[in-house]
């Protein structure tokens, strides 16, 4: 499972993401076994990383500005 955990790293989201919904699909359809759940919970966990790395990198160059203030910060 190591060697699929850092081939995940190099997956296109839209393929993990298209992993992960069929997973979904076929846990649907019957129970998963203890390998396909295990696996997929691999995905799931490189997605949320991937989810926090970017909105942590959005957020990082993300500049607020409140209404009514200068550029000094005084009102």
């Amino acid at each position: 499972m190591n060697n699929l955990k850092n081939k995940l790293k190099e997956f296109e989201l839209d393929k993990l993401i298209h992993q992960i919904n069929g997973f979904t699909a076929l846990s649907r359809e019957r129970e998963l076994t203890e390998s396909e759940a295990k696996e997929r919970q691999l995905y799931r966990q490189e997605y949320i990383r991937r989810f926090g790395s970017n909105l942590r990198a959005t957020l990082d160059n993300t500049d607020f500005e409140i209404a009514g203030e200068d550029d000094g910060g005084n009102s």
